[in-house]
């Protein structure tokens, strides 16, 4: 047999990759005289090349080549079996040792997740500290929350329980109420107004109330003002307009027009006056408005009163020495009226007028009836009969007739 394993591979090896090659084969033979075995020489055996040669050999080398060649066989088997078997188990071996590190690397730890939800922040973060000494990375998020008191434990994830090595947490914390920075809502829309507040949390109230100056559902002004700071949850009033301040017009017909136009103006009424001739109505007084009393008003809008000036005042027209017509004519394009006519005696002529009943250039009201006196000529002048004997001659006495005429025209009014 072989000395050692090695010679044995060597020989193995080389069968494999040299069939022809020489192999030696130790032969056992009977033991020296101190008892130690001999090795019998080493017979090359030569495997022929040619198959038309055939080798003449002993029966008994014949057995000898067989018996080698069985053993040959046996030998390559067991080292088959050995390499295959340690191939397996290096196979094995690198197969279990995989196994082994991936589920050494694998192995991850176990921690536990406490419920934070309702805690501060403070009591939060007393109660992640393990987790957070571990290496686990805390994410803290902040929400606005008018609920929840501001620094509260809103919501957590994961959630209480069992969680691995390296798992995120995120903790949302209230940050209480939102604060707001109150804008100027003057002038604006109302309905706008209400919607942009309360979405952002704001309670609102309204109050209506009448503007000459804002437009209606417009508002008016807000209770806190602009600038202020609300939280959500704060309220906040509006005033609303509903439009101008409208009244029902009062009746000034019969007032004194100063006394209307200043209550009229008072009220934001424009007031136009208009003076005309009343002989009804003294001067100073309202004779008519317009619009009519009740009429529906506001800041703004116009009242047009009538103010009498009292009765139209003419002036008389001188008349004397007229004839009747021309003193008519005289007098209706002044407004007047002719009154009665009486006839008197006169150095005029006859038919004209002599003297009238208001005297010229005197103001008076208009359709004022004016009498006047015209004349019927001079009568003749008696002389008595024991003087003359008779009528004397309109010629003689002429002195004395026209002192009688001067007479008669002082007493009318000549």
């Amino acid at each position: 047999r072989y000395e050692s394993a090695t010679e044995m591979l060597a020989d193995i090896k080389r069968a494999y990759t040299d069939p022809d090659s020489t192999v030696s084969v130790p032969v056992e033979d009977d033991t020296d005289k101190f008892g130690t075995k001999k090795i019998t020489p080493i017979v090359s055996i030569t495997m022929p090349n040619d198959t038309s040669s055939k080798s003449v050999v002993r029966r008994s080398d014949e057995e000898r080549i067989k018996k080698k060649k069985s053993k040959k066989k046996d030998i390559i088997a067991i080292v088959a079996a050995i390499v295959t078997c340690f191939v397996i188990a290096c196979v094995m071996g690198v197969v279990v040792a995989n196994v082994i590190r991936n589920n050494t690397e694998n192995q991850v730890q176990i921690y536990h997740m406490p419920n934070v939800k309702g805690l501060t922040e403070t009591q939060m973060t007393n109660s992640l500290k393990e987790l957070r000494e571990a290496g686990f990375e805390i994410e803290e998020n902040y929400r606005v929350d008018s609920n929840i008191p501001k620094g509260e434990v809103i919501d957590q994830e994961p959630i209480m329980g069992d969680i691995e090595e390296g798992t995120k947490i995120i903790i949302t914390i209230s940050s209480g109420k939102e604060k707001i920075n109150l804008d100027d809502y003057t002038n604006h829309d109302a309905n706008e107004a209400i919607t942009m507040l309360e979405d952002m949390g704001i309670v609102v109230k309204t109050s209506e109330e009448m503007s000459d100056e804002i437009d209606e559902g417009k508002v008016i002004r807000q209770l806190p003002t602009a600038g202020h700071v609300l939280e959500t949850g704060d309220s906040i009033r509006l005033f609303v307009s509903s439009g101008p301040n409208k009244f029902s017009l009062d009746n000034y017909v019969g007032a004194e027009s100063r006394n209307a136009k200043s209550e009229l103006e008072a009220q934001g009424i424009t007031v136009t006056v208009v003076e005309e001739y009343s002989d009804t109505v003294p001067a100073g007084v309202v004779i008519n408005q317009s619009p009519a009393p009740s009429t529906e008003m506001k800041k703004g809008d116009s009242v047009e009163i009538k103010v009498s000036k009292g009765p139209e005042m003419m002036t008389v027209p001188n008349l004397v020495g007229l004839t009747v017509d021309a003193a008519n004519d005289a007098l209706k394009n002044n407004n007047l009226k002719l009154g009665d006519i009486t006839e008197i005696s006169s150095g005029l002529a006859k038919g004209l007028v002599v003297k009238q009943g208001v005297a010229a250039d005197t103001q008076v009201t208009k359709n004022t009836v004016v009498k006047i006196w015209i004349s019927k000529g001079q009568e003749p002048l008696s002389v008595p009969d024991n003087l003359t004997g008779g009528v004397v001659s309109p010629d003689a006495n002429i002195g004395e007739s026209q002192g009688n005429a001067a007479v008669n025209t002082s007493d009318t009014g000549l």
